[in-house]
């Protein structure tokens, strides 16, 4: 009798059938998702390939339903994925597993350089679009423009000392 941790063997995962879908896959349609991996629009692919946009689009269609992906995107990591572990058989794969986290105290430096971290105009690892809130966005384009005016006030101000010396020392 089969416990209920137990799984049928006979279904094969997505994981399982992506090497058959891979092979399925056309020269052509593979070449496509190579650039669209490579952030290329199908004007770009077309050119690049010498078909027109509209073959294109059905190459990368076909390649999306013959891969189970959900858009051209999933569908292009899922190649790349794919020829990257077959190109490097070798490589070491990291798989992270549940690691509790580590009891928080108010000295934290992993917490004081992710409070920093958001205060930086940057765009945060999976953010999409500007999030940086009303006062970071009105706050750094000043305080940019301050600081570019005191350096060039430096520099202007050092450019003149040079000069003094310069003068000083040729008389």
């Amino acid at each position: 009798m089969l416990s209920s941790s137990s799984f049928d063997v006979t279904t094969p995962t997505h994981a399982d059938l992506l090497p058959d879908n891979v092979r399925r896959l056309s020269e052509r349609q593979k070449q496509c998702l190579r650039l669209i991996f490579d952030r290329k629009t199908s004007k770009e692919i077309a050119s690049a390939l010498g078909l027109s946009a509209g073959t294109v689009n059905t190459y990368i269609s076909e390649a999306i339903t013959t891969l189970g992906a959900g858009n051209r995107r999933h569908a292009a990591e899922l190649l790349h994925n794919y020829e990257s572990k077959a190109s490097h058989p070798d490589k070491v794969q990291l798989h992270f597993i549940g690691v509790s986290e580590a009891a928080s105290s108010s000295e934290s430096p992993v917490d004081s350089s992710s409070q920093y971290r958001r205060l930086l105009p940057l765009r945060q690892s999976g953010a999409s679009g500007n999030d940086l809130s009303i006062f970071c966005r009105l706050f750094w384009p000043l305080g940019i423009a301050i600081l570019c005016a005191i350096a060039f006030g430096m520099l202007a101000v050092g450019i003149r000392i040079f000069s003094d010396l310069l003068c000083a020392v040729l008389r």
